[in-house]
Parts: structure tokens; C-alpha cells; sequence
């Protein structure tokens, strides 16, 4: 139901891995084009990044420019169209104090498109009685479910035991896609690499922050939207 979209601290992150692996930054851009498409780095933005590295500059935040416009979260955007799907970009721009081009771009990389004078996710337009023959419907992931995609991640990083608490991570990823909980998991590792390029395990600490970077992206209003025309069609 939700695709992960990875924003560019997320892929620096996956080049400072690669950069710790020895590969070069064609190899890198490689992989990230085989997989995230039109979504990846350009080849120039990884030998950029790749010659900072090299420069022991490991900070993969932008840095901070004077007069750089304001910057907000995706999910500031999302709790908007929750209250009010049918808000226009001047409104939306008006209340997160940017510009109109900078709120359509983000609702694009949401996958959200105006119909008949609301936001709703691209997919619906498709959404329509006699144009599709089946759909089918995945909600997000149960307690359950969760906890065995913690399990098979976790089986496969190196965690303090100790600190890192299955049943707290599967408490605090209700909302969670299986996509999300897996780059939470992968920021998780980066937060540790960023802390210390040679660190070799990951902590509680490292969840924590990496939980304030990826955040659930799947609004209740999507959910009910689904969930309105299933009633409809069926």
C-alpha cells in the first residue's frame, strides 16, 4: 500500500556504507540506481559525496545556509491533508511558510494528486468499477507480523541484546509499512556508523534517533480511503 521513497540523508547513508566497503562511488550509484530507480543519487552527487567521505567530512545532514528556504517534515504535510484533504497548494504553502512549487513537489513525491477537489494517492485514479478486474487489499503489518520482520533484520545486525527490546521496537512501529521498519532498521545502523565509522555494534541509542528519522508514512485518511471504496465495490 505504501512505497518507501528514501529522502537523500537515507542514501547518503547507503553511500558511506558502500564507502566503508571499498566500492567505488560508480558502483555505488550503480546499485542505488538497480534499486530505487528514478528515486536515486546522480552519478555526480556520489563521487561529491564520495570525495567528502574521503576528506573524513561524515556528516550527512546538509549543512546550513543563510536564506536557505524552510524546511518541514513530511508528515507535518500529511496530518494537513488529514484534516483537510481539500486545502490548496496557496493554503498548504501559507501554513508550512513555503511556496506553493516547493508543497507540490513534495505531495508529488507522496504520490498524491488533486481529484475532484481533494488529494487522494495517485493509485485511486485507477480506482474505478469495470477499469480494474481485481484488487487487492494489504493493510499495514499486525503485531505479529511486525515482530517477524524485526526478527529476520535484527538476525542480521550486530545489537547491544541487552538494550535493543524486540517488543519495545514492535510496540513503537504500530503504524509502521514492512518497508519503514526495514529502513528503520538500515538508519539504525547508520546512526552507529555515523557516531563512529569503525563502531561494530548497534545500541538503543541508535534506534532511538533512527525512530526520529523514519517516520510512518501512511496517513488514517489513506487507510480510510481504501477501506470507503473497498465497502463500495465489494
Amino acid at each position: 500500500m505504501s512505497i518507501f521513497v528514501p529522502n537523500k540523508v537515507y542514501l547518503r547513508g547507503i553511500l558511506l556504507h558502500y564507502f566503508i566497503q571499498k566500492k567505488s562511488a560508480a558502483e555505488a550509484h550503480r546499485i542505488l540506481v538497480q534499486t530505487y530507480g528514478d528515486d536515486a543519487l546522480s552519478d555526480t552527487t556520489c563521487r561529491d559525496w564520495f570525495r567528502r567521505f574521503k576528506n573524513n567530512d561524515f556528516q550527512l545532514e546538509d549543512k546550513e545556509r543563510s536564506g536557505a528556504p524552510k524546511k518541514f517534515q513530511d508528515k507535518e504535510l500529511e496530518q494537513l491533508l488529514d484534516e483537510d484533504p481539500s486545502q490548496t497548494l496557496s493554503e498548504l504553502g501559507k501554513i508550512l511558510q513555503v511556496d506553493e512549487s516547493t508543497v507540490s513537489k513534495r505531495l508529488n513525491g507522496l504520490g498524491m494528486i488533486q481529484k475532484q477537489g481533494h488529494w487522494v494517492p495517485y493509485e485511486l485514479a485507477l480506482l474505478r468499477p469495470g477499469r480494474l478486474d481485481r484488487i487487492i487489499y494489504v493493510g499495514l503489518p499486525d503485531e505479529k507480523t511486525r515482530r517477524e520482520i524485526f526478527e529476520i533484520k535484527l538476525r542480521h545486525m550486530n545489537i547491544v541484546k541487552e538494550e535493543v527490546n524486540i517488543v519495545e521496537l514492535v510496540s513503537r512501529t504500530k503504524d509502521y509499512t514492512g518497508a519503514e521498519i526495514q529502513a528503520l532498521c538500515h538508519e539504525a545502523a547508520m546512526k552507529a556508523l555515523e557516531e563512529d565509522i569503525n563502531a561494530t555494534l548497534v545500541t538503543k541509542e541508535h534506534f532511538d534517533a533512527a525512530f526520529g528519522a523514519i517516520t510512518p508514512r501512511t496517513p488514517d485518511s489513506l487507510i480510510k480511503i481504501y477501506k470507503d471504496y473497498m465497502n463500495k465495490v465489494l
